[in-house]
């Protein structure tokens, strides 16, 4: 088969990417592509040579209690190992795993065959249904993790990026298991670039942390933290990630070259408060990242009170590169911890997105968006329920959030839990009512006042809901009669093409013939519709019936275009 070597490419690419972004790897899909891309290396010679590149990119080894594959084997037999670029690991089983074997499979698996000296990114996913304590076991000695580290830094000497998910370290280890690897790769000519922690204790770094990027959740960080804790170098920092953080102690986690401590190039950071506000941790070896000591005398710098979480050693923290921003469960004064990133010379905010989750109690009403004048998308999240007696506090919220955003904002997403559905008069979006293109309810919202909201949105071309309460249309047969006996469909939106809904508390499929009825049709630029999977097939029997009737054709005739797709997150 004559195929173009670009085009085979994009085909390859669309069943298997050339490279994974951290939560995309998900091993038995890797798997499954593996074994769809394998018959085509058969197809001629050139499909052979642009299939390689696809197949053996990504090295997969998947481990359990019984048994063990990889991909790793057949490379080596064909003598390409230059192609391998990430090593994807997934530890499974009823208990977490002995270093001893964990060692043996890997070393089955022909991992420490040779050194994979074109690979720089490693993920490793480790799961297990029964955290088995092993931290005063007998059976794990220092040299065992220590071999295993050892070994995987022997044979992965270009590692730059590391992702490890394993929330079962502590329980059944007593420390993070990658600990040397991630150490032996913290400086030289191959220092990690990017680092992400999944787990419930962190790294115990012995250098000095000048990374690009950052993610450690899953972990409760202590205050007031321990001396031996080395700090973040801020200046290096591009996306940062940091879960269960104390707003007392955050700026203390990073040091400065300069007297201010200054996020020269940070362009991303998340930041989740949620868990000290709920949880303690177990045990404070825990949560230090040198587990030999102790924080209970470790109060090397106490923030003025006047101060609080605004300050530093260095004075308040500038980010003048900071383009999207997102905080979760701030419990503190949520207003003036926003103005940390709001213009201040001599430099100005560049923030471009925003998210900001939380109960009612950490949203408070009179938010302040003018502080960013280039914000471009806004993402409001309430994570408990909206009562009848919350009426008034969402409108004041949404009213101010909307009043205060600049007018250019282009995409909003509102989360929004209702306890009961109460009459909720869903306020003006205004002042961005002519440029919103993109909108997002995770709530329900009755027909109607989901058409007027579109009438008020003349540029928006993408929309998520959760759920439209309609009056259920019971059969296709009456589908089509309903049609018929319409004079006219007066369309609500002449700029949405793309519309996903789960009309997830809607039990009756039938809901899918209202959704066309009501909605659907009254979309003439809909070109893509995205439903739960199981309602695909009946949504698509429902639009195929409409047009061979003729009355896609002199009612909607988009319909006769409009591809039905699986809910896609």
């Amino acid at each position: 088969m004559n195929v173009p070597e670009d085009i085979l490419n994009l085909i390859f690419e669309a069943i298997q990417p050339l490279s994974l972004k951290q939560h995309q790897c998900n091993v038995p899909q890797l798997q499954q592509r593996y074994r769809w891309l394998l018959p085509m290396a058969a197809v001629s010679r050139s499909w052979r040579q642009a299939c390689l590149r696809h197949l053996y990119r990504i090295l997969i080894i998947e481990i359990n209690s019984e048994t063990a594959s990889s991909n790793i084997p057949a490379l080596l037999e064909i003598g390409q190992e230059e192609l391998a670029r990430q090593v994807c690991v997934w530890v499974h089983g009823p208990e977490s795993i002995l270093p001893e074997k964990l060692h043996e499979e890997l070393q089955r698996a022909k991992l420490f065959a040779t050194a994979w000296l074109n690979v720089d990114t490693l993920h490793v996913w480790q799961q297990s249904q029964n955290m088995v304590n092993l931290q005063h076991s007998s059976q794990i000695a220092k040299g065992e993790w220590e071999q295993l580290n050892t070994d995987l830094s022997i044979s992965l000497p270009s590692l730059r990026q590391i992702s490890l998910d394993d929330l079962s370290s502590h329980d059944a280890y007593g420390h993070l298991w990658l600990n040397q690897l991630i150490n032996e790769h913290m400086a030289g000519p191959h220092r990690l670039t990017s680092l992400r922690v999944f787990s419930d204790t962190p790294p115990r770094l012995q250098h000095p942390i000048q990374i690009t990027r950052l993610h450690i959740d899953g972990v409760t960080f202590s205050r007031p933290l321990a001396p031996t804790w080395l700090r973040i170098q801020a200046e290096c920092l591009r996306e940062l990630t940091l879960g269960s953080v104390s707003p007392q102690s955050l700026w203390d986690l990073f040091t400065s070259t300069r007297e201010q401590l200054v996020f020269e190039q940070l362009r991303s950071l998340r930041l989740v408060f949620f868990w000290t506000s709920r949880f303690v941790p177990r045990a404070r070896n825990a949560i230090v990242f040198d587990s030999d000591s102790s924080d209970s005398s470790s109060d090397d710098y106490e923030l003025p009170a006047a101060c609080g979480f605004m300050a530093s050693r260095y004075g308040q923290p500038k980010f003048p590169q900071l383009q999207s921003l997102e905080l979760r469960r701030f419990a503190g004064d949520l207003p003036q911890f926003l103005t940390l990133f709001a213009s201040s010379p001599p430099y100005r905010s560049q923030l471009q997105s925003l998210v900001l989750a939380g109960l009612k109690t950490e949203l408070p009403a009179h938010l302040d968006l003018a502080l960013f004048p280039h914000l471009q998308s806004l993402d409001v999240r309430i994570v408990d329920y909206i009562r009848e007696d919350d009426q008034l506090y969402l409108t004041d919220l949404l009213t101010q959030a909307f009043g205060s955003a600049p007018s250019h904002l282009s995409r909003l997403s509102l989360s929004i839990n209702f306890d009961q559905i109460p009459e909720f008069q869903f306020p003006s979006l205004m002042p961005f009512d002519q440029s919103l293109r993109s909108l997002k309810l995770v709530m329900e919202i009755e027909v109607g006042d989901l058409l007027q909201l579109l009438q008020r949105l003349p540029a928006i071309d993408f929309l998520i809901v959760e759920d439209i309460e309609m009056s259920p249309v019971t059969s296709l047969a009456l589908l089509v009669q309903r049609l018929r006996d319409m004079e006219s469909l007066s369309p609500v939106s002449l700029s949405l093409t793309q519309l996903h809904t789960l009309l997830a508390n809607s039990r009756n499929p039938h809901a899918y013939y209202a959704l066309l009825l009501f909605v659907v049709c009254r979309l003439p630029q809909l070109y893509l519709l995205r439903v739960p999977e199981d309602a695909v097939v009946l949504l698509n029997k429902a639009v195929k019936t409409l047009v061979s009737a003729g009355i896609a054709a002199n009612r909607a005739p988009h319909l006769q275009h409009l591809r039905v797709l699986p809910w896609a997150l």
